[in-house]
């Protein structure tokens, strides 16, 4: 009983899924996993799903920097019309007060969105590395552990995990030797981010 009543749940969230209804299939996963059976399959498309969320929050964030960026003023520029058309001072001033009320919403949307989409990011890895567990001789539980740990810039980890996905399955050595080569690009441009004293706070930022 248990078992229909989690596939149930589990083709249902697939569906949702495939429709770009992510938060309804992470709703009927977590309904799927409450049965207590099949719980690595669940896991893996429950971290599919988390991934596509925090996809969705990325591409919000990088739009918030955007406008934000799109919307930086030379306060020097400013304050030089200021000075040589005093008449005008009143009204860049205001400017100014409005560019900074705005330049603090939109940081604080900039952190409440990069919050989210740490935490999503965080759910699938949490997912993904439990399914590595339940289905140990399974190349795509490998492969998405992978994926996300490198969306996590644990870049050394997110290497073995690909390579473990290679052992499994040799087929997939094609697609994924490119993927480790430039993943050990990346680690070597954090690796010399570091030694020029770059903090890990300014590394995540960027």
């Amino acid at each position: 009983m248990k078992t229909c009543e989690c596939l149930k749940w589990k083709y249902q969230g697939t569906r949702h899924l495939e429709a770009g209804k992510v938060d309804k299939a992470i709703d009927c996963y977590d309904k799927a996993l409450e049965t207590g059976t099949e719980e690595g399959d669940v896991r893996l498309l429950r971290a599919t799903a988390y991934l596509q969320r925090a996809a969705t929050h990325r591409e919000e964030l990088k739009a918030i920097v955007q406008s934000l960026t799109d919307r930086v003023e030379n306060y020097d520029d400013l304050l030089a019309i200021a000075m040589h058309q005093p008449e005008l001072a009143n009204s860049v001033f205001r400017r100014m007060t409005e560019h900074s009320k705005f330049q603090e919403k939109q940081y604080r949307q900039t952190q409440y969105r990069h919050g989210l989409y740490q935490y999503a990011l965080l759910q699938a890895a949490q997912d993904s590395l439990k399914s590595t567990v339940l289905l140990p001789h399974y190349s795509d539980s490998w492969r998405r552990a992978a994926e996300i740990l490198a969306e996590l810039w644990k870049l050394k980890e997110s290497i073995q995990y690909y390579k473990k996905s290679i052992e499994l399955d040799e087929s997939l050595q094609e697609s994924t030797l490119p993927i480790i080569e430039k993943l050990h690009k990346r680690q070597e441009l954090l690796d010399n981010a570091r030694n020029y004293g770059w903090s890990e706070d300014t590394l995540r930022l960027a």
